[in-house]
């Protein structure tokens, strides 16, 4: 094995070289913050790997390795999504350290991709408390943190670690469960934020709970709009999954947008973030408003037809009045009854001298009355035998006949 390690350091040594050096590249290109690194592994630990997993030498991962150093740890996040976009990782290998801490509470993103040639490469990526916590113990880095200069307190920094580590302490004697003492921890340090990947491996932060719509309206509103189902790694999950950390999400959507009112139920669990509720709540109010529009123009169209107004003088004197800046909010106050039609009829009588509604049914009435009751001839006659109902014109008179002698 030794001949065999020997034989192969100097090409492994080069071919992480050039490994390292795309990785810094396109990390740089995504502005991601980070020391890139080859890992050199020592013969001995080769040795006591391949005794654990009964692995022949060209069966080990993790004689190529390289280790990322990032100072935030969306930064790690960020880094395991380009390491998966340009190369193509093994599901199994994928270990999320940070996530899941060890018992002993060691924090590592472990991933291993195919690389040049199909030569595997694993990858560990940390940040740097992470990594110095790793190297040197927790007590130890935060007191090699503080340094001299912190005094023989230690600083605020070191007193509040110890605190902390103190009450670490003080949960595990309370808890017999070990795991149960884990996931108390993991809910102190990530219990208000999840990362997550897009399908191209992009890493979005959101808050813990949220859902594959959250997801979907963080990446864009008309992508919420238009979902219609998510794929976590590949396997469908329902609007109601919570996001779990290092989920890569994959949204299906349909061509035209169709959110549901019931995805703004808090009960029913579809949406858990403000920002993917505010969006469905603006796409309804727009889907109203355009109806309300639509009603509106037809409303006024109407009254305006029948005072005899133009729309475009109508406008004129309508937007000031009401404080619009354009036509379609006016028509969407009318539509939607925010603006009472008869006082805005009112209005537009005044502005254009126009009688009012009572004025023309008055004028109309008495109209009405005046051909009713007024005469179209002159008085000529009377209806014979006298009576009121008016007169008629009188007959000329006509002589008597003689009587028939026959009769």
């Amino acid at each position: 094995m030794l001949n065999c390690s020997t034989k192969r350091r100097i090409d492994r040594e080069h071919y992480i070289d050039e490994f390292v050096g795309h990785l810094r590249s396109e990390m740089k290109a995504e502005g991601v913050k980070a020391e890139v690194y080859g890992r050199p592994k020592h013969i001995y630990s080769i040795w006591r790997k391949m005794q654990k997993k009964h692995l022949a030498f060209d069966e080990l991962f993790d004689v190529r390795a390289v280790r990322i150093v990032a100072e935030r740890l969306q930064d790690c996040y960020a880094a395991l999504g380009i390491v998966h976009t340009h190369y193509r990782h093994l599901p199994d290998e994928f270990d999320d350290y940070v996530a899941n801490p060890k018992p002993n509470g060691y924090q590592s993103i472990h991933t291993v991709v195919l690389g040049p040639s199909g030569k595997t490469v694993e990858i560990q990526i940390r940040t740097r408390q992470m990594h110095e916590d790793a190297e040197l113990g927790v007590a130890a880095h935060w007191k090699y943190k503080e340094g001299a200069g912190a005094g023989t307190g230690g600083g605020r920094g070191y007193e509040d670690r110890i605190a902390w580590l103190r009450k670490l302490i003080a949960w595990q004697e309370e808890m017999a469960d070990s795991g149960e003492m884990l996931d108390e921890v993991r809910s102190q340090v990530f219990d208000d934020r999840v990362y997550v990947f897009t399908p191209k491996g992009d890493v979005v932060d959101l808050p813990a709970g949220s859902t594959p719509l959250d997801f979907a309206y963080h990446i864009h509103s008309d992508v919420g709009h238009r979902c219609i189902g998510a794929k976590i790694g590949g396997r469908i999950v329902p609007f109601t999954y919570q996001l779990q950390m290092g989920d890569q999400i994959e949204i299906i959507t349909q061509k035209q947008p169709n959110p549901s009112r019931d995805w703004l139920n808090p009960n029913l669990g579809y949406v858990t973030t403000s920002r993917g509720r505010s969006k469905i709540h603006a796409w309804f109010r727009k889907q109203d408003r355009d109806k309300n529009i639509l009603a509106g123009r037809q409303i006024l169209d109407d009254e305006l037809e029948h005072l005899g107004i133009s729309l475009k003088d109508a406008e004129k004197h309508l937007l000031p009045r009401y404080n619009f800046n354009e036509l379609d909010e006016l028509l969407a106050a009318i539509g939607g009854g925010d603006i009472r039609l008869n006082q805005m009829v009112n209005f537009l009588q005044a502005q254009f001298n126009k009688p009012s509604a009572a004025e023309q049914d008055a004028a109309a009435l008495k109209q009405l009355q005046q051909k009713t009751y007024a005469p179209t001839e002159p008085h000529q006659g009377q209806w014979p035998g006298g009576g009121g109902r008016g007169r008629q014109p009188d007959a000329p008179y006509c002589p008597l006949l003689p009587a028939d002698p026959g009769r």
